[in-house]
């Protein structure tokens, strides 16, 4: 990741589980954009079985980049959840993991429609607010095939993020809103 931060581009971080992996069959701009990763980390443990990869969690691996964050002295973005109270939550959990790390933004987002598998969106604003903001590293909340589609449309708009990474329920679970999953 340090490789990531330290580039003069951008950098885009996938976490397919086995669920996506069945979308990408019958989305073929979904299946584009996830091999398209700078980076996918097997978040599954059907994955795991079959593939013989390590199984890393997308919240747990979130972290670890906060936490290099932190030491890098880096900044992060949240964006997504649909909730205020989620993002926020969120944000201020991290931030008691990470005292020192340096949280330039937290938005909920724009509402998202998938229709015939092609996002939706009204951008301009949060894309505004993101570019402002000057964020090393941007977490992506959406739910899957619309965070790694957002990300894959707008991540060129964003100039000064290195890493942008589709975080899936993350935040949910950072904010205390849902339990984790189990680990099998």
């Amino acid at each position: 990741m340090g490789e990531f931060l330290g580039s003069n581009k951008s950098h885009k971080i996938f976490t397919p589980n086995p669920e996506m992996l069945v979308d990408a069959q019958k989305d073929e701009e979904f299946k584009k954009i996830l091999n398209s990763g700078d980076l996918n980390i097997c978040d599954g443990f059907g994955l795991s079985l079959v593939s013989g990869a390590k199984k890393i969690a997308g919240v747990d691996f979130m972290l670890d980049i906060c936490k290099l964050a932190e030491e890098q002295r880096k900044s992060v973005y949240f964006l997504g959840s649909g909730s205020d109270e989620v993002v926020n939550k969120t944000a201020e959990e991290v931030k008691k993991r990470f005292p020192g790390l340096k949280i330039v933004g937290a938005d909920k987002g724009p509402k998202i429609q998938n229709t015939h598998n092609k996002i939706q969106t009204n951008d301009e604003n949060v894309l505004h607010k993101i570019i402002m903001a000057a964020p090393d590293i941007l977490f992506v909340a959406f739910g899957h095939s619309k965070q790694e589609k957002w990300i894959d449309k707008n991540l060129k708009d964003l100039p000064s993020v290195k890493i942008a990474m589709g975080v899936g329920g993350s935040f949910d679970y950072i904010s205390g809103s849902v339990k984790r999953a189990p680990k099998f």
